[in-house]
């Protein structure tokens, strides 16, 4: 809760999705009666920081804006603004949609701060039809109501999903909670994925690999050796390589004992915080958001628990299969 600062948080990879529907659960809140500036959720060409609710204005691609404050004086905020820029489109607050002039092609009223619970809004991107439409949900009710419907919309593949709040003269708490993401391009429709399990599934697929390694190694390791080379031990290179891949395993474990220990202290960091709020008098919303970020970092630190086991497992079964071809080698000369 600070003003004047901005951030950010980017997917690393560009997308490759042709069509695709985003859904994006957060919570705004704060402790005056007016916030500023807003949060925002982006599908750009390049990742970047800047004033414009925390983006460089130059940007090129989609925006999808909570502009929580009313710089215009207006009265229609908070408000849910659509921006689509070329790089070189100037943003203005006149929320002027009829000659689409500037970047904001579209937007409705969003009353997404100080609801006491969380708010969702709907991203949906055909490529085919060229057609962008948004829904929200501003307090969680499961009843989705459109906000915008954008006709002529071209995004290519190949930019990149973020996220970006913003505060100035007067701040507010931009807190992200969930965001899934559904392939529209394919015949088959997969289920949404989040971010964490996007990163144990890349995990998962390490491990994975360095096992079919490991096992091609193991059998080339347990082939008869030539008689007519005793100068060189057999297998002694596929040992060689077999130790290199026990080795990567080895860093393999040690970075999810880093993380594990990251989360464990994430973990605490939140518990502290909902004893604090408690404390304070803080009632019902305060202490049901640290619930529910307790709740979370507690299944994330079992799921790298049970993913840091295995990857043990693995080592151990490894390094005693290693052993044994070491014996019989030895037996054999």
């Amino acid at each position: 809760y600070q003003r004047r600062v901005r951030g950010g948080l980017w997917n690393a990879m560009p997308v490759q999705l042709g069509s695709w529907e985003a859904v994006v659960e957060f919570k705004i809140h704060g402790q005056g009666r007016t916030g500023a500036d807003g949060l925002a959720f982006w599908y750009i060409k390049e990742k970047s920081l800047g004033n414009l609710f925390g983006v460089d204005p130059q940007f090129e691609g989609l925006g999808l804006v909570v502009d929580t404050y009313d710089n215009d004086g207006s009265g229609l905020h908070p408000r849910l603004m659509v921006l689509i820029s070329d790089g070189e489109t100037e943003f203005n607050h006149n929320h002027n949609h009829e000659h689409a002039e500037g970047m904001e092609r579209s937007s409705c009223p969003f009353p997404a701060r100080q609801t006491g619970t969380t708010s969702l809004m709907k991203v949906n991107y055909n490529q085919v039809e060229r057609k962008l439409v948004v829904e929200v949900d501003h307090n969680d009710s499961g009843v989705w109501k459109e906000c915008a419907t954008v006709e002529a919309v071209d995004l290519p593949t190949g930019y990149f999903f973020g996220f970006t709040a913003a505060t100035g003269q007067l701040a507010d708490n931009h807190d992200l909670y969930s965001f899934y993401v559904t392939n529209l391009s394919g015949p088959e429709l997969p289920e949404p994925y989040n971010a964490e399990q996007y990163t144990l599934n890349g995990f998962q697929h390490t491990i994975e690999k360095r096992m079919l390694d490991l096992q091609k190694l193991v059998g080339q390791q347990s082939q008869p050796s030539q008689p007519s080379q005793p100068s060189q031990p057999a297998g002694s290179q596929n040992s060689e390589e077999l130790d290199g891949h026990i080795s990567q395993l080895q860093t393999l474990v040690s970075n999810v004992q880093k993380e594990l220990r990251s989360e464990l202290n994430s973990l605490r960091s939140k518990i502290d915080q909902l004893s604090i709020s408690a404390g304070s008098g803080g009632a019902g919303a305060s202490a049901t958001v640290g619930a529910t970020t307790t709740t979370q970092a507690s299944s994330s630190f079992l799921a790298w628990s049970i993913v840091s086991l295995l990857v043990l497992i693995l080592v151990v079964l490894v390094r005693f299969q290693y052993q044994t071809k070491k014996e019989l080698d030895k037996k054999l000369f």
